[in-house]
């Protein structure tokens, strides 16, 4: 979803645009396979996330291209720490752009490939619930100071990593993966 969110978001593709997909793809050398190993025929954006179709997000990926991709990745906070409050947070790992083959950037499209903490996948998927804009995740609402004071934790804003149009559109096109 976050990959297509970024593609949307730049228009390289939209929710409808469309093409047909085989059973799989060869990328590098390695050989890319859907879920089903058997061809899903033409099928829109929407309809490579209903499918959770590898081919059609490796298709997506590379017309959104691999600088672009990284440039998002970064943006919702992969291979970075949230700063929650607590203790023992890990970044995850990403592959450094400059070394990532071609076949690196497709599955990390489908999610394989990267490395990411529960937390950095709240937030970043919470950017589309909140319009195109991440908060940062936080364990506590509000707290009790030593004096005996309620101490509220504000929300702190991240940063807006995609339009509202955009959030919009891949809102739509997760209800329609739910349904």
């Amino acid at each position: 979803a976050l990959a297509m969110a970024a593609a949307v978001d730049t228009g390289a593709v939209t929710p409808e645009t469309g093409a047909y997909f085989e059973a799989n793809v060869k990328v590098d050398g390695e050989t890319i396979w859907n879920s089903q190993k058997s061809a899903y025929g033409y099928e829109t954006m929407t309809q490579v996330l209903e499918n959770s179709d590898n081919v059609g997000m490796v298709w997506m990926v590379d017309r959104l291209g691999k600088d672009r991709f990284y440039d998002y990745i970064n943006n919702f906070g992969f291979g970075k720490l949230t700063g929650i409050e607590i203790e023992g947070e890990t970044p995850g790992m990403i592959q450094d752009k400059e070394y990532v083959p071609r076949v690196g950037v497709a599955t990390m499209s489908f999610g394989q490939g990267i490395t990411t903490t529960e937390l950095q996948l709240v937030q970043a998927l919470g950017a589309v619930a909140n319009n195109g804009v991440m908060i940062q995740p936080h364990i506590v609402k509000e707290y009790i100071d030593k004096d005996g004071k309620v101490q509220k934790v504000d929300p702190k804003i991240v940063g807006r990593v995609f339009s509202e149009k955009s959030a919009s559109d891949i809102t739509n096109m997760l209800i329609s993966v739910a349904e």
